[in-house]
Order: structure tokens, then C-alpha cells, then sequence
């Protein structure tokens, strides 16, 4: 007997582009699939469970801080040329990232998309804490007890990570829903567990998972466990390279990562986690991994308690509730593990996961006759191991990624594909005469194959061999004449050489493959504003912003086209977002002090040199996100004073609004306090003028930035008093409500921003607001 089931879950936004599932029809344990695409039609998928679970996922609302909505599709386009559509088709949230189930459409096969949430934050901090979850889990590769890590890339500056896909339910809702389990099946979940564990430990020494708990132990459907969310792990296995020496930052923060205190989730903490200042987390998964056995026996929690406080004591104090294991049958040696583990000194906790290992696999064989087959890592494919090496290189570890290649030519032999992803991987890290070597070793074997020639043009590039570059792009694309990373860089080149015509031609092509790509948005831009077409340059460099925000250029292009058509303000306030995306170039800072000056000069007063260094430090600032906090000091100490010198002018504000985003934070009390003082003297001496609305925005900014909320309401407010509805001042005021706790205000002033401009942070601002008031909600209901 056939079910029928009728549904739309490919939906794009906006309508463009639809794909739709016409029909899922299950008989007899075989599922049919119909998909209507422009360009080909997939019949069906007999027996892929694990599409069908996640295709039925779609089911799942939008969580707070996502970025994407379900239905929308996800191009990735990789260096070595290839590119992966991914459709969403699911979303959940964690507590600080947002995973996607997306369907790879080309593979047809689900996966999982990690980035983190569209909560206020650092975005520069979040993708750092990110990539180090990306170093420990790619480095793990594939083992049966661990969930892989497949590719880490970045999208419009945000990192994500692409992960397997486990349809399995975690370990935490099933004990919710049955309970304890029996004595058999929890110690094998144990052994389970331990593998993982001591195979990470093994493989990188220092590991520490960080986060053990139920949660993240995910029933595979083949019943065994699969340990996930590497978002607290630390190890010392990633190492200090020739790499990090030369960029003392990532290991920084990996070392900032693994001393971070309060780390992990504290039912499940060891009491030593719970020191902020010196946090031990040598032994911690130890204690974390014997609450958990205890939980999987017990059905409950050694230690519970109906408040935070309460509950630290009894991991600090207080033993755990052994009564709770009265009456069940553990073995003796089970209960005595249980107790090391939960042992409040980390050096009476057994010394390695791989010591429990034994003990659990000797009761289980004792006990009930019990033996679980040895599983071991599985090996990379060729294809897969090439992804993880592009992976270290955009992750800035071009080293390892070179590294994971030549390990693997040492046990497989070499190949021309490894051999040109090599070549790839190297010109990440600057190392172009070993890229050189590695793509002309590939060339000599295999010169007949795409990624080959495009692996020897990206070495060519980077030696400014442009001519020959173009040679071998040319050779590629007419092997793939459609591929857009070629077309792109064929049309980078011709720009290069002022060729405008031939350049066009490419990046119009590689439109018409895939119109959502920033890049050549921007590249035609350039070439309209380089031939003189600055209205045409104009339009195409705000179609690239909006796509990427993070393309230089484009800010660039309408900074100098809003200048020359004497628009100075926003003319400025582009200078200031290119300031924050580009690298430190001095003709960037001229660009910006000489528009700041032209708007000074406008208003009837000259800019003196006092005036221009402090916004040549300020171009600085903006600019050095990990700069050292004495830069910042200093600059605060010099602003105040130019302030006073010149007489708080609230359009000083302005041009400095942005120098201290994400920096407040960094500044000494005092200095913090008169800061916080001068803004408040420039807004009272300035309240009974009519400011332009640029200016008392940017006084709006800089109230957010250092707390000051119900200042920000007042000038956001007056705002709108004064010049109308504004998606920006209504964007502040329902973050300062949010920030209030007052859901329902703050909901009501997103919605008005949301009418006004489709903005990321507005729609995650309301999807943020809407699970609050919702939650205000049923705990109100409960009462």
C-alpha cells in the first residue's frame, strides 16, 4: 500500500530559482524522489534513508541567530575549482553555533553546516575560537566514534564547517524518554566513548574534549556512539611551526582556547573547572565522562541541585549520590571506576581514557560474556584527504595541509590530482617555489587534467608569470569551459593587463553560471570605473557589497564615486567600512583623512594637524583587530584631548564612531571613564542643536559601544523624532530594549527595522527576540 506525501521544501527566497519535492513515495522500504532543476532531474534514490531523514528535518522552524532559512541554497566554491551547492533543509542551534542539515545536490547526500550564531559579538573572536575547532577535528580524520570533520571554508568572512551528518538521536533524549539503560549497554556506550577519546588522545597528545556529556553523544544508527561538538577541545598536538612563528596569532589563540576557565557545561564540570583564574583541565573529560556513566546507569546525575551555586558545592564538597546505584547490579569494578572518575582530585582519576577502556572491556567480558570488536580509523580517500589539506591552508596551515599530502604519498604513491593540490595548498602559506615544484611535478605527469592546469596557473600568479598563467587558464577552461574559479581568474588577469574588453567577457560568463558571487560583481565594477563609467561602476560595486560585505573594493569604488560627486558623508562612511575589511595601505588613510578634512572644511572650520594625526592613529586602530590594548590607551588619551581642544565638536564623533568598535573593552577603567565622560559632555552641549542625522547616529554608535543604553534610546529616538522612520535608529533602539529584557518592545522596533531594510542582524534580532518572548511565555503559562 502506497503513502503518499506532498511537499515544498526547496523553496529559494524571492522565487528566483525553486526546486521542488514533488513527491516522496514510500513502497515497500523504497523511497522515490522527484527534484525539477533547470538543468537536470533526479529520477530517484531508492533506499537513501538518510536523505529522507534529513529532507523531513525541513519540518523544524528557524532557531534564533541563524543566518540562512530553510530552503535556501549555499554555493561553496573551492581553489582547486570545484564548487558544492548545498540546499538547507534544517536547522538547530547550540549555544553558540548553528548547525545546518544541508543536502549536498550534486552528491545528493546530507551533511552537516557549523558557523557560528548571529548573536552581537566579535565576529573576528568567534571565527578564531571557531578555527581552532576546525584544527583539532580535521586532524582526527575518520574514526567510527568521532564525528568527522570534512572541510572547514569561509563564506562572506565567516568560517564553516562542514561536517557528517549522524540521523541518530543523542544520547541525553534517550535517557529523557526511557530512562536508565541496562548494564550491558551502557558500558558498551562507555567503551564507545573511551575509543574516541583515547584514539583523539593518541593522535593529538594533549587533547582534551572539553564538553563531555549526553548531549553530545549521538546514537549512530548502527548502534554505536559518535562523539560531537568539538567547540571546547584543546590540544598540544597541533604544534608551534616555521608558520606560526612567522604568525604568532594562531597560536595565541590556541593557548588563549585551552587556559579559557568556566569551559564546558557545569552539571557535568570537574570541581577544579569551576577556578576562573587557573582552571585545570588535564583530568576534566576524566570526571565529565563518570558523570555521564553514572547518568547512563542511574537514568540521573550524581550530583543535583536547583541552582548554580548549590550545584558547584556538591562538586566541590560533596560525593556523589551512591545510593542511586543501590539495588541496580553494577558490578563491583563498575562502581569503584565510577567513584575514581568522580574523584574531586584530578591525580586519583585514572591516568587515560584508554586505561577505562580496559576496565570496561574486562567486566563486560567477565560479567556477560560480552566482547566488542576492535574498530579502528578508517583511511582518508584521495579526494577527501585533498579537502582537508585545502582546509589547513585556508585555516592559515598551509604547512599541515602540505604535510597530510605528502604523508599520504609516502603510504599511497603520488598521484597528479595530490601532486596539484599541493601546488594549491602552498601558495596559501607563500611557499611558491615548492608550489612550483609540486605543480610542475603534476604538470609532467598528468597535463591533461583540469585541476592540474589550474594548480600550475595559481603557481604562475603568484610568480607574476602572467602570460604563462593565462596560457594554462585558457588550456583549463577548455577542458571545463564552464567553470567559474577559472573564468574568474582568466578575467583577474585580463584586468591586471587593462585588457577590459576580454575581462568583461569572463566575468559575464562566470555571472551567468552563478550570479549570487561577489567577486565578479566587483571586478566589473572596476572595469566600468577604470573606462569612466562611474553611475554603471557605482551600481555593480553596491550589488557586490550587498552580496559580500567584506569586498574592499567595492567599498573603495563608492568611497571615490560618492567624493568625486561631492557626497562627502558617504563618501566617509565607505572609507571607514574599507578601513575595517583591507590590510593597512597608506593611500586607504589618504583617501579617508582627505574626505574627513573636505566635510570639516564644508562646515566653516579648518582641520589643523592635531586634527589629521588623530585620524591617521584612527585608520590604524580600525584596522589592527588583535592590536596591543597600549594602542588603543593611547589613542583614547589623544581623542579627549583633541575633543577639548576642539571644543567637543559632535562631528569629531563621527569620524571617529567606528575606531572603537569591539576596543572599549580593552581600555583601563580611568580611561574608559573619561572617555565615557567626553561623549557625555558632547551630547549635552549638543542636544539643543538640530545635528545632521550622520552626526547624531554616530553619537547614537558610540553610546551602544560603551554601555550607555538609555543614552543610545534618547538619541536614537530623537532620531526619529526629527527626521522620520529609520531602519538603523530603529535597529538601536530594539537592540537597547533587547539588551533590557524587554522581548516585546524590542520585537516591536525589529519588525518596524524589518519593513524599512532586509538586514542579516534585523531578521536574527527577530528570531532572537521571538524564541525570548516565547519562552517569557510558557514559563508564564506554567505558573
Amino acid at each position: 500500500m502506497d503513502r503518499l506525501f506532498s511537499r515544498s521544501i526547496f523553496d529559494d527566497r524571492n522565487g528566483l530559482i525553486r526546486r521542488v519535492v514533488n513527491r516522496v513515495a514510500i513502497r515497500f522500504g523504497k523511497v522515490h524522489i522527484w527534484f525539477k532543476d533547470k538543468s537536470r532531474q533526479i529520477r530517484s534514490l531508492p533506499g537513501n534513508d538518510d536523505l529522507i531523514r534529513a529532507v523531513f528535518s525541513a519540518e523544524k522552524a528557524p532557531v534564533e541567530g541563524s543566518r540562512y532559512r530553510l530552503g535556501e541554497r549555499i554555493n561553496v566554491y573551492h581553489a582547486d575549482g570545484e564548487s558544492r551547492r548545498f540546499k538547507i533543509c534544517g536547522i538547530q542551534s547550540g549555544g553558540f553555533s548553528n548547525v545546518y542539515i544541508v543536502i549536498d545536490l550534486d552528491e545528493m547526500k546530507p551533511y552537516c553546516l557549523k558557523e557560528n550564531r548571529a548573536i552581537p559579538g566579535d565576529e573576528h573572536k568567534k571565527n578564531s575560537k571557531l578555527k581552532v575547532e576546525a584544527l583539532i577535528s580535521l586532524r582526527l580524520g575518520l574514526h567510527p566514534n568521532l564525528v568527522t570533520t570534512y572541510a572547514a571554508f569561509f563564506i562572506k568572512n565567516r568560517l564553516f564547517l562542514l561536517t557528517e551528518y549522524v540521523p541518530a538521536t543523542s544520547l541525553d533524549l534517550k535517557l529523557k524518554a526511557d530512562g536508565p539503560l541496562s548494564i550491558e549497554s551502557a558500558l558498551k556506550y562507555a567503551v564507545h566513548i573511551c575509543r574516541g577519546l583515547s584514539y583523539a588522545e593518541a593522535a593529538l597528545p594533549g587533547f582534551i574534549h572539553g564538553d563531555i556529556k549526553p548531549g553530545n553523544c549521538l546514537l549512530a544508527s548502527e548502534g554505536r556512539i559518535k562523539l560531537c561538538d568539538f567547540g571546547l577541545a584543546s590540544a598540544f598536538g597541533i604544534g608551534k611551526t616555521s608558520l606560526q612563528e612567522k604568525s604568532p596569532g594562531i597560536q595565541k589563540i590556541i593557548e588563549t582556547h585551552r587556559n579559557s576557565g568556566w569551559g564546558g557545561t557545569s552539571p557535568y564540570m570537574a570541581p577544579e573547572m569551576f577556578d576562573r583564574n587557573n582552571p585545570d583541565r588535564q583530568r576534566a573529560d576524566i570526571y565529565a565522562f563518570g558523570v555521564t556513566l553514572f547518568e547512563m546507569l542511574c537514568g540521573m546525575r550524581p550530583s543535583v541541585s536547583s541552582s548554580k551555586s548549590g550545584l558547584i558545592e556538591m562538586h566541590r564538597r560533596k560525593g556523589p549520590l551512591l545510593d542511586l546505584l543501590d539495588g541496580k547490579n553494577i558490578p563491583p569494578p563498575i562502581v569503584d571506576l565510577i567513584l575514581r572518575c568522580l574523584s574531586k582530585l584530578p591525580d586519583e582519576r585514572p591516568e587515560s581514557f584508554a586505561s577505562i577502556e580496559v576496565e570496561l572491556k574486562q567486566v563486560l567480558e567477565n560479567e556477560f560474556e560480552i566482547s566488542i570488536p576492535l574498530e579502528s580509523a578508517h583511511e582518508m580517500s584521495e579526494a577527501a584527504l585533498a579537502r582537508v589539506a585545502m582546509s589547513f591552508a585556508v585555516l592559515g596551515r598551509s604547512d599541515q595541509g602540505a604535510a597530510c599530502i605528502d604523508s599520504f604519498i609516502l603510504q599511497q604513491g603520488k598521484s597528479a590530482e595530490l601532486l596539484a593540490c599541493k601546488a594549491i595548498t602552498l601558495t596559501f602559506g607563500a611557499s611558491i617555489n615548492e608550489a612550483y615544484e609540486a605543480s610542475t611535478a603534476a604538470l609532467m605527469m598528468r597535463a591533461d587534467l583540469f585541476i592540474v592546469l589550474l594548480a600550475h596557473a595559481r603557481v604562475l600568479i603568484a610568480r607574476d608569470d602572467l602570460d604563462t598563467a593565462a596560457n594554462y587558464l585558457h588550456r583549463a577552461l577548455r577542458l571545463r569551459p564552464e567553470n567559474g574559479v577559472a573564468l574568474n581568474l582568466l578575467g583577474g588577469l585580463f584586468l591586471r593587463s587593462q585588457h577590459y574588453n576580454d575581462a568583461g567577457i569572463c566575468f559575464d560568463r562566470s555571472l551567468t553560471l552563478d550570479d549570487s558571487q561577489a567577486e565578479p560583481w566587483e571586478a566589473l565594477a572596476n572595469i566600468n570605473f577604470l573606462t569612466g563609467r562611474r553611475e554603471k561602476a557605482m551600481r555593480l560595486a553596491e550589488k557586490a557589497a550587498s552580496l559580500d560585505p567584506h569586498r574592499a573594493d567595492s567599498h573603495r569604488i563608492l568611497g571615490d564615486g560618492y567624493l568625486a560627486k561631492e557626497q562627502i558623508v558617504d563618501a566617509i562612511m565607505c572609507y571607514k567600512t574599507l578601513l575595517r575589511v583591507d590590510p593597512f595601505t597608506k593611500e586607504t588613510t589618504r583617501r579617508y583623512v582627505r574626505a574627513c578634512c573636505e566635510l570639516y572644511k564644508a562646515s566653516g572650520r579648518n582641520a589643523d594637524l592635531q586634527l589629521i594625526r588623530i585620524l591617521i592613529l584612527s585608520s590604524r586602530l580600525r584596522q589592527e583587530a588583535d592590536g596591543p590594548e597600549t594602542d588603543t590607551a593611547e589613542f583614547a588619551k589623544k581623542f579627549s584631548a583633541v575633543l577639548k581642544s576642539y571644543d567637543f565638536d559632535p562631528l569629531l564623533i563621527f569620524f571617529m564612531d567606528s575606531t572603537f568598535v569591539k576596543k572599549v573593552e580593552h581600555l583601563e577603567d580611568g580611561l574608559f571613564e573619561k572617555f565615557s565622560s567626553d561623549v557625555q559632555t558632547v551630547w549635552r552641549r549638543s542636544a539643543e542643536r538640530v545635528m545632521p542625522i550622520h552626526v547624531l547616529f554616530a553619537l547614537g554608535r558610540t553610546f551602544y559601544e560603551i554601555g550607555s543604553y538609555d543614552d543610545c534610546r534618547s538619541v536614537f529616538q530623537q532620531g526619529l523624532d526629527r527626521f522620520g522612520p529609520n531602519e538603523i535608529a530603529y535597529y538601536y533602539l530594539a537592540a537597547c530594549s533587547e539588551i533590557r529584557k524587554d522581548f516585546h518592545k524590542a520585537l516591536e522596533y525589529y519588525r518596524k527595522a524589518s519593513q524599512l531594510g532586509d538586514r542579516e542582524d534585523i531578521r536574527t534580532g527577530i528570531q532572537r527576540v521571538t524564541a525570548n518572548v516565547r519562552h517569557s511565555q510558557k514559563l508564564s503559562a506554567v505558573r
